[in-house]
């Protein structure tokens, strides 16, 4: 994908002056390392021919945003995505714009950029490959690729600091709260609709049983145009959900992830699992995302997995963040990448 001109790429140095504190010390004289010199992500291709989900971080001033965009239909939808709501991030926030409204207009802009983008290059593609009319839609519409994504923004510049999440689609965001995992977001699927949801896509499903609206298992997403028209997939949407929240002194990490994860680990077992990683062997964020992946490898994972491990301000005094975040991926052959972001 070629991005449009809002795409500018960024290289932000980050901060080495992260320490663990030392026994003794008096946690209200430690300097806590910024937010980006917290957070670690891992990936892994799983059991698939290719990687669709990808990862975003997005430093502010007092905070950060992150993000996971589990792509279908090929990895480009969630890359355009990606790199295009990045922008639309930092602009807004430029603008003083509240965490809510940031979030919602990224999702908006973003969905907008990508229709047309689709509508102008990779649909005409798919129409000369298939040789059709399309005049008519298949049971199972032929379609661009789309993504799905969930965004949270931290906001640390007061004490001890509060949280936007959008969610569109089936990753997940959890917080973990005095050892206790609160689900921030909810999944967007035809397993867990809501009421009103559920009588939004009724019209679309084959059955009332239908576990997949349109070839797909999400109710929302972003793309996912139909070839014949040019249309959004019937009953597919782009508005995110949206919760915002103010953070506790008790608030530990949260975890971000593709639902290759929570396909076969629980938020509980999650929140579990990074704890006692994190409490057990003063780990850093990055190895503590890469864990979570192996247990979901561990319990067949099929899919391609993406996991974000933020620690909060408050956890970071206490549990002692490691050096610089890392990305840790596997690709296809099996070997591992480590890169400083």
């Amino acid at each position: 994908f070629n991005i449009p001109d809002l795409y500018t790429p960024m290289h932000t140095p980050l901060s080495d002056t992260s320490t663990a504190p030392c026994e003794g010390t008096d946690k209200s004289t430690l300097q806590i390392p910024p937010i980006m010199d917290r957070y670690g992500n891992a990936a892994d291709i799983g059991h698939k021919s290719r990687m669709e989900d990808t990862s975003m971080c997005v430093p502010f001033s007092g905070g950060g945003a992150f993000g996971v965009f589990d792509g279908h239909g090929g990895a480009g939808a969630a890359e355009f995505i990606k790199d295009y709501m990045r922008n639309v991030i930092l602009r807004s926030l430029d603008s003083s714009r509240d965490k809510e409204d940031t979030l919602s207009r990224s999702y908006s802009l973003t969905e907008e950029a990508l229709e047309s983008f689709l509508c102008e290059t990779e649909m005409p593609k798919l129409r000369a490959y298939f040789d059709d009319d399309f005049e008519d839609d298949d049971e199972y519409p032929l379609m661009t690729s789309g993504s799905t994504a969930c965004v949270c923004l931290v906001d640390e510049s007061t004490s001890p600091g509060s949280l936007a999440v959008a969610n569109a689609g089936d990753c997940r965001a959890v917080l973990c709260r005095r050892g206790e995992a609160i689900d921030l977001t909810r999944d967007h699927n035809l397993k867990s609709c809501t009421e009103d949801e559920r009588r939004r896509v009724a019209p679309y499903l084959q059955s009332a049983s239908s576990e997949y609206l349109g070839g797909l298992a999400v109710t929302r997403s972003l793309g996912d145009l139909r070839a014949s028209s040019g249309s959004k997939n019937a009953g597919q949407i782009a508005e995110p959900e949206i919760t915002s929240m103010a953070l506790e002194k008790d608030d530990e990490f949260i975890i971000l992830a593709t639902d290759g994860l929570f396909d076969v680990v629980s938020s509980k077992t999650a929140v579990e699992t990074v704890r006692r990683h994190m409490l057990g062997r003063q780990a850093t964020p990055a190895t503590a995302a890469r864990y979570l992946i192996d247990r979901a490898i561990a319990r067949h994972a099929a899919d391609n997995i993406c996991v974000t491990v933020v620690y909060l301000r408050e956890w970071a005094t206490s549990a002692g963040p490691g050096p610089r975040p890392s990305i840790i991926e596997r690709s296809a052959t099996g070997e591992e990448n480590r890169r400083s972001e």
